[in-house]
């Protein structure tokens, strides 16, 4: 069994995320994706907070759920 990472700096975090590098430093600078920060430069993401905000995305079957293609 693969056990999972606690946290993820941001810089790292597209590599598990299902969106690009700089979708990442958007949601942060929207504040929809919150930041931990330990002294003034490493800035991560906990694994919960990043399951959590992955969990409150809407769903396919929203109706308000719309993809472009």
């Amino acid at each position: 069994m693969t056990e999972k990472p606690i946290a993820y700096r941001i810089n790292r975090l597209h590599e598990v995320a299902p969106w690009a590098r700089s979708t990442t430093y958007q949601l942060v600078r929207e504040g929809r994706l919150p930041v931990r920060r330990l002294g003034s430069g490493v800035a991560f993401v906990l694994h919960e907070d990043l399951e959590t905000f992955l969990r409150t995305l809407p769903s396919d079957d929203s109706p308000n759920f719309a993809i472009d293609f």
